[in-house]
């Protein structure tokens, strides 16, 4: 009778369903680094994105309800304080699970200001100097250190799905050598276009694919260009050297329509944080492309 019991209860706890751990959760600052996030975290968790797509990194001001996603995420990710200052105080004294990409020795970094081909060690500064040009996810190279960063960091948290993250990261970095064949074949025929941008985010995109860039508005979105810097624009196009000027939807266009007013320059709409760009496999890709042409589109 005994056995028969134990034999019963064998069988019955064999039944019982067996508890999951919770799925590991990723916070990511912007969601241009969400695309890339997305496809190495895969199905092994949740990513969700701080800063919502109708607000700017640059003027972002934490919620309580913010801190509580900090608090309670497995991994963070985010640029660093040249870009997501207002997250720093959030993330004091936390040293597991934080990503900080201007930190990472392997991504290579610009500096405004710099000379292509000029570049500078960043490690050896001591704190942030607000110099770094802070849009890494708009590089090819950059990406895929992103992701190399992102992989490795997750393993380090849930070693358990190394083999996932290894497989992702590998399906990453293919997709986007194929992408980037593809972009450098549409970018080509209109390297030499010169053309104006609403403020200075896209040098690891232009200097990667060598486009035309004749200058910026802003650095900072947040401060508005000077009298001077708005007349020297104004002379460019007058001058015939600027074909198309770019505009961005997350701020008033109307510095740029004021500049370009009664020319035959032609407006172009630059999303650095791909607001119209569904996330999913592939998301990054997608952002890429429709940056390209959005530039194929103003300058062919």
């Amino acid at each position: 009778m005994l056995r028969v019991l134990i034999v019963f209860l064998s069988s019955w706890f064999l039944l019982l369903p067996i508890a999951k751990a919770e799925p590991l959760k990723v916070i990511t600052s912007v969601k241009p680094l969400a695309f890339i996030v997305d496809e190495i975290v895969g199905d092994k968790g949740t990513n969700q994105v701080l800063i919502g797509t109708n607000a700017s990194p640059h003027d972002y001001a934490l919620k309580p309800s913010d801190i509580k996603k900090l608090t309670q995420a497995d991994m963070i990710v985010w640029v660093g304080p040249d870009l997501e200052g207002f997250i720093s105080s959030a993330l004091k004294g936390r040293t597991q699970g934080v990503l900080t990409l201007q930190n990472q020795k392997n991504i290579d970094i610009e500096y405004f200001g710099e000379k292509e081909g000029e570049h500078h060690d960043h490690h050896q500064h001591d704190g942030h100097n607000h110099t770094i040009n802070a849009h890494l996810w708009l590089g090819i190279p950059q990406a895929k250190e992103i992701a190399l960063s992102v992989k490795n960091q997750l393993i380090e948290i849930d070693p358990e799905n190394e083999v996932t993250y290894q497989q992702n990261y590998q399906h990453f970095i293919a997709s986007v050598d194929k992408k980037d064949q593809q972009l450098a074949k549409q970018l080509k025929p209109i390297d030499q276009r010169g053309y104006f941008v609403f403020h200075d985010a896209y040098g690891y995109f232009e200097d990667y694919y060598h486009l035309n860039n004749l200058g910026h508005f802003t650095v900072d979105p947040s401060r508005k260009p000077g009298a001077r810097t708005l007349a020297k624009i104004k002379s460019q196009i007058l001058n015939n050297n600027a074909k198309c000027v770019f505009r961005e939807p997350q701020f008033e266009p109307a510095l740029v329509t004021s500049v370009v007013s009664g020319t035959d320059v032609k407006v172009g709409v630059l999303d650095p944080l791909g607001i119209d760009i569904p996330r999913g496999e592939g998301a990054y890709l997608n952002f890429l492309q429709s940056l390209a042409d959005e530039f194929n589109r103003c300058l062919k």
